[in-house]
Protein backbone atom coordinates (compact mmCIF):
# COMPACT_ATOMS: atom_id res chain seq x y z
CA UNK A 1 0.00 0.00 0.00
CA UNK A 2 2.85 2.46 1.28
CA UNK A 3 5.05 1.65 -2.22
CA UNK A 4 1.74 2.87 -3.90
CA UNK A 5 1.19 -1.17 -6.03
CA UNK A 6 -2.38 -0.82 -5.94
CA UNK A 7 -2.43 1.99 -7.69
CA UNK A 8 -0.37 0.72 -10.05
CA UNK A 9 -2.41 -2.22 -11.03
CA UNK A 10 -5.28 -0.15 -11.47
CA UNK A 11 -7.13 -0.33 -8.01
CA UNK A 12 -8.34 2.56 -6.69
CA UNK A 13 -8.80 4.88 -3.23
CA UNK A 14 -6.03 1.64 -1.97
CA UNK A 15 -2.89 2.84 -0.34
CA UNK A 16 -0.71 5.97 -1.74
CA UNK A 17 -1.29 7.16 -4.97
CA UNK A 18 1.99 7.04 -7.74
CA UNK A 19 4.49 9.31 -6.76
CA UNK A 20 2.46 10.50 -3.38
CA UNK A 21 5.49 9.04 -1.35
CA UNK A 22 9.40 10.27 -2.30
CA UNK A 23 11.06 7.54 -0.49
CA UNK A 24 15.05 7.48 0.67
CA UNK A 25 18.34 5.67 0.83
CA UNK A 26 16.43 2.91 1.79
CA UNK A 27 13.34 2.57 -0.78
CA UNK A 28 12.35 4.31 -3.35
CA UNK A 29 8.70 3.38 -4.24
CA UNK A 30 6.64 2.48 -7.32
CA UNK A 31 7.31 5.74 -9.08
CA UNK A 32 6.66 6.92 -13.31
CA UNK A 33 9.20 8.17 -14.90
CA UNK A 34 8.74 10.27 -18.09
CA UNK A 35 10.73 11.74 -20.95
CA UNK A 36 8.76 15.15 -20.23
CA UNK A 37 9.22 15.16 -16.49
CA UNK A 38 13.15 14.77 -17.46
CA UNK A 39 13.42 17.03 -19.89
CA UNK A 40 11.09 19.35 -17.59
CA UNK A 41 13.94 19.11 -15.24
CA UNK A 42 16.92 20.48 -16.92
CA UNK A 43 14.91 22.87 -18.98
CA UNK A 44 16.54 26.36 -16.83
CA UNK A 45 19.63 24.01 -16.37
CA UNK A 46 23.01 23.48 -18.80
CA UNK A 47 22.21 19.39 -18.41
CA UNK A 48 21.42 16.91 -20.52
CA UNK A 49 18.83 14.35 -20.63
CA UNK A 50 21.64 11.73 -20.23
CA UNK A 51 22.54 13.83 -16.59
CA UNK A 52 18.67 13.87 -15.55
CA UNK A 53 18.86 9.54 -16.40
CA UNK A 54 21.96 9.29 -14.58
CA UNK A 55 20.72 10.90 -11.51
CA UNK A 56 17.96 8.48 -11.65
CA UNK A 57 20.08 5.49 -11.90
CA UNK A 58 21.96 6.74 -9.05
CA UNK A 59 18.72 6.67 -6.51
CA UNK A 60 18.33 3.17 -7.79
CA UNK A 61 22.01 2.29 -7.58
CA UNK A 62 21.86 3.43 -4.06
CA UNK A 63 19.50 1.83 -2.80
CA UNK A 64 20.79 -1.44 -4.74
CA UNK A 65 24.02 -0.70 -3.20
CA UNK A 66 23.86 0.15 -0.27
CA UNK A 67 25.96 2.82 -0.75
CA UNK A 68 25.70 7.04 -1.25
CA UNK A 69 28.70 6.71 -2.91
CA UNK A 70 31.31 4.13 -3.55
CA UNK A 71 32.69 1.71 -6.26
CA UNK A 72 29.83 -0.86 -6.10
CA UNK A 73 27.62 2.33 -6.59
CA UNK A 74 29.06 3.70 -9.58
CA UNK A 75 28.84 -0.25 -11.16
CA UNK A 76 25.09 -0.84 -10.88
CA UNK A 77 24.14 3.36 -11.74
CA UNK A 78 25.97 3.07 -14.96
CA UNK A 79 24.12 -0.48 -15.66
CA UNK A 80 21.26 0.62 -14.41
CA UNK A 81 21.33 4.08 -16.90
CA UNK A 82 22.05 1.94 -19.97
CA UNK A 83 18.58 0.13 -19.32
CA UNK A 84 16.69 3.22 -18.81
CA UNK A 85 17.96 4.81 -21.34
CA UNK A 86 17.48 1.98 -23.86
CA UNK A 87 13.65 2.34 -22.45
CA UNK A 88 13.11 5.74 -23.48
CA UNK A 89 15.16 5.75 -26.69
CA UNK A 90 14.66 2.15 -28.14
CA UNK A 91 10.91 0.57 -26.70
CA UNK A 92 8.44 2.91 -28.58
CA UNK A 93 7.84 4.16 -25.27
CA UNK A 94 8.26 7.25 -23.32
CA UNK A 95 7.95 6.54 -19.87
CA UNK A 96 9.04 3.28 -17.51
CA UNK A 97 8.31 2.25 -14.07
CA UNK A 98 11.31 1.88 -11.23
CA UNK A 99 11.33 0.90 -7.44
CA UNK A 100 13.72 -0.62 -5.29
CA UNK A 101 13.69 -1.54 -1.79
CA UNK A 102 16.74 -2.63 0.86
CA UNK A 103 16.17 -4.77 4.34
CA UNK A 104 17.79 -4.49 7.14
CA UNK A 105 18.95 -8.10 6.79
CA UNK A 106 21.16 -6.51 4.12
CA UNK A 107 19.16 -8.09 0.77
CA UNK A 108 18.01 -5.41 -1.99
CA UNK A 109 16.07 -5.73 -5.09
CA UNK A 110 15.08 -3.17 -7.83
CA UNK A 111 12.95 -3.35 -10.58
CA UNK A 112 12.38 -1.46 -13.68
CA UNK A 113 9.29 -2.15 -16.42
CA UNK A 114 8.41 -0.73 -19.42
CA UNK A 115 4.96 -1.42 -21.64
CA UNK A 116 6.68 -0.32 -24.96
CA UNK A 117 7.46 -2.61 -27.67
CA UNK A 118 9.48 -4.93 -26.23
CA UNK A 119 13.23 -6.90 -26.61
CA UNK A 120 12.78 -8.81 -29.93
CA UNK A 121 11.96 -5.79 -31.81
CA UNK A 122 14.14 -3.57 -30.75
CA UNK A 123 17.34 -5.71 -31.38
CA UNK A 124 16.39 -7.55 -34.49
CA UNK A 125 16.97 -3.90 -36.08
CA UNK A 126 20.53 -5.12 -35.65
CA UNK A 127 20.32 -9.13 -34.99
CA UNK A 128 18.89 -11.81 -36.58
CA UNK A 129 17.70 -13.67 -33.51
CA UNK A 130 14.73 -15.95 -32.92
CA UNK A 131 11.88 -14.74 -30.58
CA UNK A 132 12.39 -17.81 -28.27
CA UNK A 133 16.17 -16.97 -27.70
CA UNK A 134 16.28 -13.31 -27.49
CA UNK A 135 16.45 -13.06 -24.01
CA UNK A 136 19.59 -15.34 -23.74
CA UNK A 137 20.81 -13.24 -26.38
CA UNK A 138 19.98 -9.67 -25.10
CA UNK A 139 22.16 -10.40 -21.88
CA UNK A 140 25.70 -11.31 -23.96
CA UNK A 141 28.09 -8.95 -23.82
CA UNK A 142 28.38 -6.17 -26.49
CA UNK A 143 24.57 -6.89 -27.62
CA UNK A 144 23.09 -3.48 -28.67
CA UNK A 145 20.92 -2.22 -31.42
CA UNK A 146 23.68 0.53 -31.37
CA UNK A 147 26.60 -1.91 -33.08
CA UNK A 148 25.07 -1.36 -36.05
CA UNK A 149 25.27 2.90 -35.89
CA UNK A 150 28.47 4.87 -36.40
CA UNK A 151 30.79 6.08 -33.86
CA UNK A 152 29.10 9.51 -34.81
CA UNK A 153 25.20 8.37 -33.93
CA UNK A 154 26.62 6.53 -31.27
CA UNK A 155 26.60 9.41 -29.10
CA UNK A 156 26.55 8.08 -25.88
CA UNK A 157 28.91 5.26 -26.47
CA UNK A 158 26.64 1.91 -25.50
CA UNK A 159 28.71 -0.80 -25.62
CA UNK A 160 26.20 -3.15 -24.78
CA UNK A 161 27.60 -4.33 -21.39
CA UNK A 162 25.36 -2.83 -18.81
CA UNK A 163 22.41 -5.66 -19.04
CA UNK A 164 25.56 -8.21 -19.69
CA UNK A 165 27.28 -7.29 -16.12
CA UNK A 166 24.35 -6.30 -13.90
CA UNK A 167 22.83 -10.36 -15.00
CA UNK A 168 26.04 -11.41 -14.06
CA UNK A 169 26.60 -9.72 -10.81
CA UNK A 170 22.63 -10.89 -10.42
CA UNK A 171 23.38 -14.09 -10.93
CA UNK A 172 26.51 -14.34 -8.73
CA UNK A 173 25.03 -12.26 -5.74
CA UNK A 174 21.67 -13.26 -6.07
CA UNK A 175 19.50 -13.29 -8.94
CA UNK A 176 18.48 -11.47 -12.03
CA UNK A 177 15.80 -11.70 -14.00
CA UNK A 178 14.44 -10.32 -17.62
CA UNK A 179 10.87 -10.76 -19.31
CA UNK A 180 9.72 -9.63 -22.54
CA UNK A 181 7.40 -10.95 -25.46
CA UNK A 182 6.38 -14.57 -24.52
CA UNK A 183 9.70 -15.30 -21.79
CA UNK A 184 11.28 -14.54 -18.52
CA UNK A 185 14.58 -15.53 -18.29
CA UNK A 186 16.04 -16.16 -14.34
CA UNK A 187 19.27 -16.06 -13.49
CA UNK A 188 20.89 -17.54 -10.37
CA UNK A 189 23.93 -19.09 -9.07
CA UNK A 190 24.99 -19.20 -12.56
CA UNK A 191 22.28 -21.08 -13.68
CA UNK A 192 19.30 -20.08 -16.49
CA UNK A 193 16.07 -20.90 -16.28
CA UNK A 194 13.33 -19.81 -19.09
CA UNK A 195 9.62 -19.50 -18.36
CA UNK A 196 6.41 -19.10 -20.22
CA UNK A 197 5.28 -15.01 -19.34
CA UNK A 198 3.52 -13.04 -21.85
CA UNK A 199 4.14 -9.07 -21.55
CA UNK A 200 4.25 -7.03 -24.75
CA UNK A 201 6.79 -4.58 -23.03
CA UNK A 202 10.17 -5.70 -20.77
CA UNK A 203 11.22 -5.54 -17.18
CA UNK A 204 14.37 -6.35 -15.65
CA UNK A 205 14.75 -7.37 -11.75
CA UNK A 206 17.84 -7.71 -9.55
CA UNK A 207 17.81 -9.12 -6.10
CA UNK A 208 21.39 -9.22 -4.12
CA UNK A 209 21.85 -11.26 -1.07
CA UNK A 210 25.49 -9.82 -0.47
CA UNK A 211 28.20 -8.12 -2.43
CA UNK A 212 31.59 -9.30 -3.32
CA UNK A 213 34.82 -8.82 -1.02
CA UNK A 214 36.33 -6.97 -3.98
CA UNK A 215 34.07 -5.83 -6.03
CA UNK A 216 37.08 -4.38 -8.51
CA UNK A 217 38.41 -7.94 -8.84
CA UNK A 218 34.85 -9.28 -9.62
CA UNK A 219 33.62 -6.40 -12.06
CA UNK A 220 37.20 -6.74 -13.84
CA UNK A 221 36.70 -10.67 -14.30
CA UNK A 222 33.39 -10.14 -15.51
CA UNK A 223 34.32 -7.09 -18.03
CA UNK A 224 37.37 -9.40 -19.11
CA UNK A 225 35.07 -12.61 -19.82
CA UNK A 226 32.58 -10.60 -21.74
CA UNK A 227 34.88 -8.78 -23.84
CA UNK A 228 36.73 -12.42 -24.90
CA UNK A 229 33.29 -13.88 -25.55
CA UNK A 230 32.06 -10.92 -27.60
CA UNK A 231 35.60 -10.05 -29.43
CA UNK A 232 34.82 -14.45 -30.61
CA UNK A 233 31.08 -13.91 -31.22
CA UNK A 234 31.93 -10.76 -33.44
CA UNK A 235 30.23 -8.47 -32.17
CA UNK A 236 31.39 -5.37 -29.98
CA UNK A 237 34.42 -6.18 -28.64
CA UNK A 238 35.58 -3.63 -26.19
CA UNK A 239 33.46 -2.48 -22.92
CA UNK A 240 32.99 1.38 -22.70
CA UNK A 241 35.18 2.93 -20.16
CA UNK A 242 31.97 3.64 -17.86
CA UNK A 243 30.96 -0.27 -17.38
CA UNK A 244 34.27 -0.99 -16.35
CA UNK A 245 36.31 1.65 -14.40
CA UNK A 246 35.17 2.30 -10.77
Amino acid sequence: MHLGFFDYVGMENIGKKLGQTKGNTKYLPIRKITLKELNDSIKDTDESLMDAINFISGTLATVLSGEERGEIKKTFSYSIREIIRNTLEHSDSDYCFICAQKWANGQSEIAIIDEGCGIHKSLSIAYDVAEDEVLHYAIKPGVTRADKLTEKENIHNNSGFGLYVLSELGSSFGWFCVGSGKKMLNCEKQKTKVSDLFFSGTFVGVHLNSHPKSFRGVLQDIVQIGEEESAKEGRTSTASELSKTI
